[in-house]
């Protein structure tokens, strides 16, 4: 069981971040990066400024409505916040700032990385950024990586052929890959 709580960051620098236990503002101080290049639901994304704010789920369990209802409001209440989600398209708009950082951050690490764990990423068609950037940074250097791991059963072939990788550990769901590595749910 892992018992230790690392800090981490999304490589995002966010305005505010509002009831995140262990965010490392500093990345260099970070021991995880999550880096989510499509945005998240909890990130608000102000319409004026392009500034985003995190806001945890248990800070506002009606984050949902008021994000999706255009209640949740940024710079003293002058603006309303947008959630940041780009979804997986043939062409990305990737004139957000915050987001523009995070693809590039990805693809440092990629292009960096001893190993690769796919995580639920169901890896569409139709989402030709993201398989540019994975195809791009690991292609050429896949036979590098000491350990590759996919788990998603819908998407573990597509991944293995976009990449030509032939040999990694495979999972059908999240909590079997949680299993393995003897985390709980």
């Amino acid at each position: 069981m892992c018992e230790k709580s690392l800090p981490f960051t999304y490589a995002v620098d966010f305005v505010d971040v509002l009831g995140i236990p262990r965010y490392a503002r500093d990345e260099c101080i970070a021991e995880i990066f999550v880096l989510k290049p499509h945005g998240s639901f909890n990130w608000g994304l102000c319409p004026s400024s392009y500034e985003v704010t995190i806001y945890a789920p248990a800070q506002d369990i009606q984050m949902y409505e008021r994000l999706h209802n255009a209640k949740r409001r940024c710079h003293s209440e002058r603006h309303v916040c947008e959630p940041l989600l780009i979804p997986p398209t043939r062409k990305k708009d990737l004139d957000i700032p915050a987001l523009r950082k995070v693809w590039e951050k990805a693809s440092d690490f990629l292009s960096q990385a001893t190993e690769l764990h796919v995580i639920g990423y169901s890896a569409p068609e139709a989402d030709k950024g993201a398989q540019e950037l994975l195809s791009q940074a690991l292609k050429p250097r896949v036979s590098k990586l000491k350990k590759v791991v996919l788990a998603n059963k819908s998407a573990n072939t597509r991944i293995k052929g976009l990449l030509g990788i032939t040999n990694c550990e495979e999972y059908n769901t999240f909590e079997e890959y949680l299993k393995k590595y003897e985390f709980s749910a």
